[in-house]
This record gives structure tokens, C-alpha cells and sequence, in this order.
């Protein structure tokens, strides 16, 4: 009996060992202190001057520091104040337990931008959904031009405008002020000026109508005339593709003098438009086209002669399949030619043809080229210069679509005709020769020597 007892204690023994042993070795439990402490912020972007209070979780008693005073300060309760632009961390402290806060702190600045330039003048627009701009201040690279706008804390798109630069280059830095009079970064705009004004390519008058193309434009025409009757008038018409405006009116008196203006229209939502200078509008008895060294030589193919068929164009059939061409704008002439709506010439076949008048600018060799779109074998055309009829045809490549449009010489890759073009008057026709494609106009752009 007592040996057992022994053997009892000796087992109570070992067993009181091994727990010793055991529970002495087992690796001390590591907990993350940072974790153990909550705040109500994952970071704060900050405008200079705001404030911002910044709980803890469990609310013991919490020391609250700033990494860097000059960017942002915090009381001892946790309100936090932007104080300068840059960033830093806002430090929470329970015992030996940190939580690290990010804080940015900027200037307000525009939300969007934009920059347009017309006859030696350039027109920057903002747009400024913050209350808390003051003021922009808008000023050249070079410190010779500014611009100051009173913003006064309300949201809206402004407007500054620069007249008589001259051809290059401008940059601008605009910067916006907040109610500190601190300077947020400058955004930088660029454009390139040039003094190239609204020009006259087509002016023409027929009917009640007045069709006009420009070798540059902005987004509508202002027409100023006598009326009829001897009052003032105006109108204003938009700019469809390719640089035409069409104007409409029975009061129109052409023979009295008629100006023109063109405008910009804002494109951020300025109430302001941009305007250029009021010029004289020349009308020509035709349609006559320019070509010169430096103009891109495109002619739309529906800006015909006027004249009718016979003259402007020839026809097969006698009913418009497209539309009633310059029709509403007075030019019945006009109406039989197939014009589609998207302005192209369709409906197409051999024998029929349309003619343009073109005032060469500057002699030289030009090269002609179709824009055009293939929906078919066998196609073909030819183009004519005052008459000569010799200039080879040309049989067109499928491109199976009435509208995928191409320069055709261009896009093929093959060696346009080319023709020498005295200064003076000229008359260029384009020739259908068979069917298949649709016609959009054509380009004689010069050769340099």
C-alpha cells in the first residue's frame, strides 16, 4: 500500500514538472497596440484654415501631436487646423499606443479649363465649383500680361480675354486666392496665337439666300444688313461642316453693304462669346473657291456653281433623290442635283458631273485628289480643267460602304494627277463615269517645287 503511494506522488510530481516546463516555454502572446486604438478619420484633405475635430476610440485620456506644426496643428481634445499647404500626421497616443492620422492640406483651385484663340487675341475660361476662391489671377510667362478676377466665394464660370498678341506662343499660369490670400499652385494653359483673320472663301447671294465659307471660323456668324424697308438687321446662323454658314431671309437688301462677325461660343459655359473683329462682306456672282500655297484646298462637293444643271452640274434624271439642295435658301437652280443629307452627292451615274469655280492665288502645280466611298465594282471618274477633257480616269478600288469616306490617291498609296494652275480664274469639273460611289468633294493641295 505505501508503494503505491509513492508511485502516486511521484506521478503528481512529474506532472507538476511538465506543466512548469510547458507553460514556461510557450511564447508570450503578442497583441498590436495600434489596433487596440480606433479614430473616427482615415485621413483628412484639408483646404488652409479649415478645422476638423478627431474622436479616439476607447475615449481615454488621448495626447494628441502634430508631426509638422507648420502644416497642420491639433488641441489637446483633438480639434485638428490646416496651417499650411503640404502634408503630415496627426499622432494619437493611449500609454504606449499610436495611431498615425494623414493630413493634406491645400489651396482651392479651378475645376476646369479651357483656352481659345482667334485674330491676335486668346480667351481663357474657368470653372470654379469651390466657395472658397476669392479671387484668380491670371498672368503670362513673361509677366507681361494679367488678368484679375473677383471671384468673391461664388461658384460659376469666368471668363479673361488678351487682345493685340502677336504670332507665337503664350503661356499662362492660373492662380487662384483663397480667403487667406494664400496662392494655391499655378495650372499652366499654352496656346499659339496667329493673326490669320475670318476669311471670305465662298460669299454668294441668290434668292432670298446667302451661303458663305470661310478659311477660318468659330462656332456662328453674325450677319449685320439693311433691311428692305431701311431699318437695321441681323442675323445670326451656326457653322455646319466644313466651314459654311447658310443664312435664310426675305428681308435682305443686297444691295446695300452687309458685315459679318464670327463667334465663339464659350465652351465651359461662360455667358461671355468670343467675337471677331466686324468686316465688309464681299459677294461674288458664283461660288468661286480659292487655292493658294497655304490654303488646305478642300472644296465641299455640294458648294457647286450656281446656274443649274447645265452649268453648276448635269444631272441624269430630273428629280432630286437626295433632297431639295439650297432650295429653302432660294437657289431653285440647285434642286435637281442629288445631294444626300449628310451633304455628299449620291445616287451617282456615268455622264453626270459637277463643276466649281476656283481663283488661283499662287501658280504652281497642284495635285487633285477625290473624296470619296466605293460600294461596287467598276467604278470610275475623271476630273477636267477649264475644258480638257484629257486627264486620265480613274477606275476606282471597292471599299464596299457608301460612307466610309478617303482622299482616294491618299489612302491607295498611288501617285495623284498632277495640274499646273496659272493665277487668275479657273474651272474644275469632276466627272462620274460610271455608278457605285458616292462623291463628297475633292482637294488640290500645291506641290512644292
Amino acid at each position: 500500500m505505501e508503494k503505491k503511494i509513492n508511485l502516486f506522488k511521484f506521478v503528481l510530481f512529474l506532472s507538476a514538472i511538465c506543466v512548469f516546463v510547458f507553460h514556461g516555454c510557450a511564447p508570450e502572446k503578442e497583441y498590436d497596440y495600434e489596433k487596440l486604438l480606433y479614430l473616427n478619420q482615415k485621413s483628412l484633405n484639408l483646404f488652409f484654415g479649415d478645422t476638423i475635430g478627431v474622436k479616439a476610440s476607447p475615449s481615454d485620456a488621448t495626447v494628441w501631436t502634430s508631426e509638422d506644426q507648420s502644416v497642420a496643428i491639433v488641441s489637446a481634445n483633438g480639434l485638428v487646423e490646416a496651417k499650411g499647404v503640404g502634408e503630415t500626421f496627426i499622432v494619437a497616443t493611449q500609454g504606449e499606443i499610436k495611431k498615425r492620422l494623414p493630413v493634406k492640406v491645400t489651396i482651392p483651385v479651378v475645376d476646369d479649363s479651357a483656352i481659345r484663340t482667334w485674330h491676335n487675341r486668346a480667351g481663357i475660361e474657368l470653372r470654379i465649383d469651390s466657395e472658397r476662391i476669392k479671387a484668380v489671377h491670371v498672368v503670362s510667362e513673361d509677366g507681361s500680361l494679367t488678368a484679375q478676377i473677383d471671384v468673391d466665394y461664388l461658384p460659376g464660370t469666368y471668363s479673361a480675354y488678351f487682345g493685340d498678341l502677336s504670332d507665337r506662343r503664350y503661356v499662362f499660369n492660373v492662380i487662384c486666392i483663397d480667403r487667406y490670400d494664400n496662392e494655391a499652385v499655378p495650372i499652366e494653359l499654352s496656346v499659339i496665337v496667329k493673326s490669320l483673320n475670318v476669311a471670305q472663301r465662298i460669299s454668294t447671294a441668290f434668292g432670298n439666300g446667302l451661303l458663305c465659307g470661310w478659311n477660318e471660323i468659330g462656332d456662328e456668324v453674325e450677319f449685320n444688313f439693311t433691311k428692305k424697308e431701311g431699318t437695321p438687321g441681323s442675323l445670326i446662323v451656326p457653322v455646319s461642316a466644313g466651314g459654311y454658314t447658310y443664312a435664310f431671309s426675305t428681308e435682305i437688301d443686297y444691295s446695300k453693304p452687309i458685315t459679318f462677325s464670327s463667334l465663339w461660343e464659350p465652351q465651359l459655359g461662360a455667358t461671355e462669346s468670343i467675337r471677331s473683329e466686324v468686316q465688309p462682306l464681299t459677294l461674288n456672282n458664283t461660288l468661286t473657291h480659292f487655292l493658294s500655297s497655304t490654303a488646305s484646298g478642300v472644296i465641299s462637293g455640294k458648294e457647286f456653281d450656281m446656274g443649274g444643271d447645265g452649268v453648276g452640274f448635269h444631272d441624269s434624271d430630273t428629280n432630286n433623290q437626295g433632297g431639295t439642295y439650297r432650295g429653302s435658301i432660294g437657289d431653285t437652280q440647285s434642286e435637281g442635283c442629288d445631294v444626300e443629307g449628310g451633304g455628299n452627292i449620291g445616287f451617282t451615274t456615268a455622264g453626270e458631273w459637277v463643276m466649281y469655280t476656283v481663283d488661283v492665288l499662287d501658280e504652281g502645280d497642284y495635285e487633285g485628289d477625290y473624296y470619296i466611298s466605293v460600294n461596287g465594282t467598276g467604278a470610275k471618274c475623271h476630273f477636267e480643267i477649264d475644258g480638257d477633257a484629257s486627264s486620265s480616269v480613274t477606275e476606282l478600288a471597292n471599299n464596299s460602304n457608301w460612307s466610309d469616306w478617303r482622299y482616294y490617291f491618299e489612302k491607295q498609296g498611288i501617285t495623284p494627277p498632277v495640274f499646273h494652275l496659272t493665277k487668275g480664274i479657273h474651272k474644275i469639273k469632276f466627272a462620274f463615269d460610271s455608278g457605285n460611289f458616292n462623291y463628297n468633294g475633292i482637294r488640290f493641295r500645291w506641290k512644292q517645287p
